[in-house]
């Protein structure tokens, strides 16, 4: 989470030198409606929103992978996939982080018996060009 990386003294994108995750976002079984027993939602877009307005200037995106609770991929479940990380999108987009700033991955699918929500997800991470100049023009 974003406050992980506040936790761990780091207080701005300069510092990552991976893609971090930053917030997994919880859906109902077969639906892109997020799952409303999980409280962190509005919490983890307020802390991605905020990090994005603390580092407009920097070169990062976000990028999102939604995930499906499958053994093997299907077309249903690869766009119920996409249509959970749109809806991220969306949220995002509506809070003021600019669309051409958040990338929309292609989905990953799974089974666990660990736990149903494992794969009902989508991960928001934080993507760092090797060049995070505060202007982006040396990329």
């Amino acid at each position: 989470a974003v406050s992980d990386l506040v936790a761990s003294n780091i207080t701005n994108i300069d510092s990552l030198a991976t893609p971090q995750t930053i917030a997994d976002f919880y859906f109902k079984a077969d639906s892109a409606a997020y799952d409303p027993s999980y409280s962190t939602k509005d919490l983890s877009l307020r802390e991605a929103v905020n990090l994005y307005k603390s580092n407009s200037t920097k070169a990062f995106t976000f990028s999102l992978r939604g995930s499906v609770n499958e053994a093997s991929p299907s077309a249903v479940g690869t766009q119920l996939a996409i249509d959970r990380s749109n809806a991220v999108k969306a949220d995002l987009v509506a809070q003021g982080v600019p669309a051409d700033r958040i990338t929309v991955d292609a989905p990953e699918s799974g089974t666990t018996a660990d736990s149903a929500t494992a794969f009902r997800t989508v991960a928001l991470r934080v993507v760092v060009p090797t060049d995070c100049s505060a202007s982006g023009a040396n990329r």
